[in-house]
């Protein structure tokens, strides 16, 4: 499946024809789509995959990161790493890094390169530390992490991450995060589509009371521990956050 492919389901939502072009990232002027309807929603595409991809732990889309090597120590003890272009949409949990690698399936390192790239390197051995989990701070409770300009400030060398990670490549995803951007998709363009104000709203009702919500019931039937997905993948479900 290619961003073209989610394009046209959700010009085909608004009785729509389809387009024949489409990129995603807006950066070729030739390959527009050719219709006043499917450039509505080209327009929203990117924000609409962003949109969804945040609002819920999708299986595929959750992992867990290993930052070590801060970039600079705070003067009140706390550690700075830079998080790059890692596309973290939502950070679920942070750990302290301990034990090994089989304690946190597929782990990946984040790698600073000389040349100030980064990258992602499978983790083998998680080194131990003496710290406690750090767990996401609700509203009433002090901050044990925070995310400022970029960068994760932790009161530790080392820090495992769960978080979901932006994939903006139609072919990784479920089937479950498919539908529900062709969905939402469809409901936040129809009005600058089809200047339907009606349609706009069916389809944001079925959105948020049959598509969404039976994309996390789907996504939450899958056993607990390691699985293979449907979609190809191997991915831990020991510990997931459920919606």
């Amino acid at each position: 499946m290619t961003a073209l492919d989610i394009l046209n389901q959700a010009l085909a939502e608004l009785v729509q024809p389809e387009v024949t072009t489409f990129d995603p990232e807006g950066n070729d002027p030739n390959l527009r789509p050719e219709t006043d309807s499917g450039m509505a929603l080209a327009r929203i595409y990117e924000r609409v995959v962003s949109k969804v991809q945040r609002s819920f732990p999708w299986q595929e889309l959750t992992t867990s990161l290993k930052f070590a090597n801060p970039v600079t120590q705070t003067q009140d003890g706390w550690y700075r790493f830079q998080l790059g272009s890692l596309g973290i949409l939502r950070p679920l949990e942070c750990y302290s890094a301990f034990g090994s690698a089989e304690d946190h399936p597929n782990t990946m390192e984040v790698v600073a390169g000389e040349d100030g790239s980064i990258t992602l390197e499978p983790v083998r051995k998680v080194k131990p530390t003496t710290l406690t989990k750090l767990i996401l701070p609700a509203q009433d409770e002090p901050m044990e992490y925070r995310i400022e300009q970029n960068t994760l400030l932790a009161p530790t060398e080392q820090v495992l991450m769960r978080a979901i990670v932006q994939d903006n490549n139609p072919d990784n995803w479920s089937s479950e995060l498919a539908d529900c951007v062709i969905c939402k998709l469809a409901a936040d363009g129809a009005l600058a589509a089809v200047r339907d104000a009606q349609l706009a709203q069916m389809l944001a009702s079925k959105y948020s009371t049959e598509v969404f919500p039976q994309a996390k019931r789907l996504q939450s039937r899958y056993k607990q521990g390691v699985k293979y997905m449907p979609w190809g993948g191997k991915h831990p479900l020991r510990g997931r956050v459920r919606g």
